[in-house]
C-alpha cells in the first residue's frame, strides 16, 4: 500500500532532497548530475533533509519562463514550484555555490 502511494507522487510531482552539502535526485544523483524530468505545469518539490541552510535559486531558465528562490531553507522546510514553460532550468544554492550548482530540471 505505502508503495503504490510513492509511486502516485512521484507521477504528479518532480522531487529533489536538500542534503547537508547536496541537491538529490530520485536515482541519487547528486550536485551538477542531479536532473528532473517534468511535464510542463507539473511541480518540483525540494525537501530539506540536512543540517545546513540552504536555497534553491534559478540561473537560468528558457525564454519567457520565471525565475524561482526558495530563500533560506532549514531542516525539515520544503519548496515547490510549478514550472509551464518547456526547456531546461538550472539551480543552484546561493549559499554554497561552489559545491551545490547546475542541477538541471527538465521541462516537456
Amino acid at each position: 500500500r505505502g508503495i503504490r502511494q510513492h509511486v502516485v507522487i512521484w507521477r504528479r510531482f518532480g522531487h529533489l532532497n536538500i542534503e547537508d552539502d547536496a541537491f538529490v535526485d530520485p536515482a541519487g544523483n547528486r550536485n551538477s548530475d542531479a536532473t528532473v524530468t517534468i511535464n510542463a505545469g507539473q511541480t518540483v518539490r525540494w525537501d530539506q533533509t540536512g543540517s545546513n541552510v540552504h536555497t534553491v535559486t534559478s540561473t537560468s531558465e528558457p525564454s519567457g519562463a520565471s525565475s524561482f528562490d526558495s530563500g533560506s531553507l532549514s531542516n525539515g522546510q520544503y519548496f515547490t514550484v510549478t514550472l509551464t514553460t518547456t526547456g531546461t532550468y538550472v539551480f543552484y544554492c546561493t549559499l554554497h555555490p561552489s559545491t551545490m550548482k547546475d542541477s538541471t530540471i527538465i521541462v516537456q
